[in-house]
């Protein structure tokens, strides 16, 4: 009877034939073409951000896909700005109730002003109305007259696998009975011949009984 011969693939590196769906070079480790990278876990990405004004620190944290708003609280307001400057006299400031809005990605932070009464302004420069300028470390915001420093930090960690659990020792008292046991499960498996002789059919205490 002829053995049918499996399809092989033939290393890049050494030549070596493989079989089909190989992953690795049997001969010289190579890993194979066709074989799927592994992907990397995405780092988690997080953003601290405080905003001085006045002497004291607004916080502010961020993940990306998260957006914040900036302003002001107003009578019958449905929903609260994230970054809520109504304390620091927000309204003689000139700050709307929706002035602005900072928009968070893995690539960092963008501040967009939402068409505000009297503007929003980085490091001096006027923005225009929903165009999103890059907001980094350092930089001086203004909304209306009030002006924040701005100061981020950028927590970049990769995901935490779960630790294997702690391996099992064995007592010391126990392991004869256990290596016992293992080496009668290898004959049941290899279909040998119990050297324990046969029951009689009177007698319900089976092998494993009186092997243990």
């Amino acid at each position: 009877m002829t053995a049918q011969l499996r399809p092989m693939t033939t290393c890049q590196q050494c030549g070596q034939e493989n079989a089909e769906g190989y992953t690795v070079c049997v001969k010289c480790g190579s890993a194979s073409p066709l074989s799927a990278p592994q992907s990397q876990p995405a780092q988690q990405v997080s953003y601290a951000i405080k905003f001085l004004v006045e002497g004291e620190e607004l916080p502010l944290s961020l993940i990306p896909s998260q957006r914040a708003i900036m302003g002001r609280q107003a009578p019958f307001m449905l929903q609260l700005p994230d970054v809520d400057l109504t304390s620091y006299s927000a309204a003689e400031h000139g700050i709307s109730r929706v002035h602005a809005v900072i928009d968070c990605s893995r690539t960092g932070l963008q501040i967009t002003d939402l068409d505000s009464r009297n503007g929003t302004f980085v490091n001096g420069e006027k923005l225009y109305p929903y165009n999103a300028h890059v907001l980094r470390h350092g930089d001086t915001l203004r909304l209306g007259s009030m002006s924040l420093e701005v100061i981020v930090k950028v927590d970049r960690r990769m995901p935490v696998e779960a630790a294997p659990a702690p391996a099992r020792s064995i007592p010391a008292e126990l392991q004869p009975k256990v290596t016992r046991l293992l080496s009668l499960a290898g004959q049941l498996n290899g279909n040998l011949v119990s050297p324990v002789p046969p029951q009689n059919p009177g007698n319900s205490s089976s092998t494993l009984n009186k092997a243990s």
